[in-house]
């Protein structure tokens, strides 16, 4: 997306090294290390989400092969439809 390398190894150095716990009965679980997502309450989250969504979203719609093909839309204009997505859902044809 064109992110200066400064600001993607800021970004990615927030993200690293992170775990989560299960609290039950006021009981913390043992520790488990987070390789994928985002994190709950960080105001970054969404954005680090939107972009990441957004540019697999573009390149689905984008490829022009038989590996991914869509569902052909009738009327015969030749389009199709291979993905759609909103906010955190995500369907592909």
């Amino acid at each position: 997306m064109g992110f200066p390398a400064e600001f993607v190894w800021k970004v990615r150095s927030m993200y690293n090294g992170i775990f989560s716990r299960v609290f039950l009965n006021g009981c913390a679980g043992r520790r488990v290390n987070v390789f994928a997502g985002v994190r709950q309450g960080c105001p970054l989250s969404p954005i680090v989400f939107i972009c990441a969504n957004e540019t697999l979203l573009c390149l689905l719609r984008k490829r022009k092969d038989k590996v991914i093909c869509g569902v052909q839309i009738p009327g015969g204009s030749g389009g199709e439809w291979k993905v759609s997505g909103y906010m955190d859902d995500v369907c592909v044809m």
